[in-house]
């Protein structure tokens, strides 16, 4: 039988989870204008994307394609991430 992790969904959604989230999303993108403008206001667009997950509201954003070529040339899908525009 597998491992039953109670009060997993909780832990996901505390703020400190959702800062070292953001923290890990911002890696090496920390001066362009979409992840500057978010961290304009940065406390209150973590616990607005807090309240939308504990509300199970919260919306992933679309896919923007586009091709590498080393080792070998391939398409790759990567996700939008809506709070900071298209990084």
């Amino acid at each position: 039988m597998g491992k039953i992790f109670n009060y997993l969904y909780d832990k996901i959604c505390s703020p400190l989870n959702i800062w070292w989230a953001y923290k890990d999303a911002a890696r090496g993108k920390r001066y362009t204008p979409p992840v500057a403008s978010f961290e304009y206001d940065l406390e209150k667009n973590l616990v607005e994307i807090g309240q939308e997950l504990k509300e199970e509201t919260y919306q992933v954003g679309g896919y923007h394609s586009f091709l590498i070529a080393k080792p070998k040339r391939r398409l790759v899908n990567a996700p939008l991430n809506p709070d900071f525009g298209s990084l």
